[in-house]
């Protein structure tokens, strides 16, 4: 019922306080208060802030006071199309995947334009417990939350009974799961690109976050383009002609750094072992 209230949803609130005086659990947060709270997360994760992201999450009522005054700020600012997008854009789905697209590409190997019924079910299945649920870790676990989904959407009119039948019969592909490109064991130029991640980790980056496990976790989470002066070409020469020296197995170790004359900046940077492991 996303559409039908506003930051705050009566009926979901009531029903979450008479689980829980139960014995059960059950969270009453709309969808953008959710939002709210993640985005408060992911900048202070960003800021390097441990006491901030702590404070994001913690049980208490002044947090959902000020998460609701939030809330209520974003549903004017916002439609709930737009509020729907930046949740689904910022939102956990297991597995290292932040972000709808993100999953769609690691979990099934599309994109989110492209996700068909099950796959869809499955992603918005997942959200609730994105760390039990995720299909590569917990598959059956992820089945039985998207036919929790689909029903739900059949009972609701959205799809037929028929169509939520046929995608619970739907096999999780493991195969077309796509492992996250993570570090620069998948660079085209390893050493370089770890030498331009340890610069910016080591160095003077504010923006990245004040200290250096902050920068890393920035790097880390993705969404940055970073540009360098590094010429493929050039790259690819000076690594030529420094492996026609020495070996990458020679116990000694060769180098050879371009730089641009009027600027400093580096244009290519080669060794004789221009792989991450292994010497072989």
């Amino acid at each position: 019922r996303f559409y039908e209230h506003g930051a705050i949803d009566p009926k979901g609130t009531l029903r979450a306080l008479v689980r829980n005086a139960s014995g059960g659990t059950q969270g009453g947060s709309t969808l953008t208060q959710q939002y709210v709270k993640n985005v408060q997360v992911e900048a202070a994760v960003v800021a390097g802030d441990e006491e901030a992201a702590a404070k994001a999450v913690e049980p208490t009522l002044s947090r959902k006071v000020r998460e609701l005054r939030y809330a209520i700020a974003v549903e004017k600012k916002f439609t709930k199309d737009q509020i729907l997008e930046r949740y689904l854009n910022i939102a956990y789905y297991g597995d290292g995947a932040y972000g709808v697209e993100a999953a769609a590409r690691h979990y099934f190997g599309t994109t989110a334009e492209k996700l068909n019924l099950p796959q869809s079910a499955m992603l918005a299945g997942l959200v609730q417990n994105p760390v039990m649920t995720d299909p590569v870790n917990h598959p059956q676990t992820a089945l039985n939350r998207r036919a929790i989904v689909l029903n739900r959407m059949a009972q609701l009119g959205t799809i037929t009974e028929a169509q939520a039948e046929a995608a619970k019969n739907v096999p999780f592909d493991k195969t077309k799961v796509v492992p996250s490109r993570k570090g620069c064991i998948t660079s085209r130029f390893p050493s370089l690109c770890n030498y331009v991640q340890n610069v910016l980790i080591r160095g003077d980056f504010p923006a990245l976050g004040k200290t250096a496990e902050a920068r890393e976790n920035a790097l880390k989470r993705g969404g940055l383009t970073i540009q360098t002066l590094i010429n493929p070409d050039s790259q690819k020469a000076a690594e030529k002609a420094v492996a026609g020296l020495i070996a990458p197995t020679d116990p000694f170790i060769s180098t050879m750094t371009m730089i641009q004359p009027k600027t400093g900046l580096i244009v290519a940077m080669a060794q004789n072992r221009p792989k991450i492991g292994t010497a072989k």
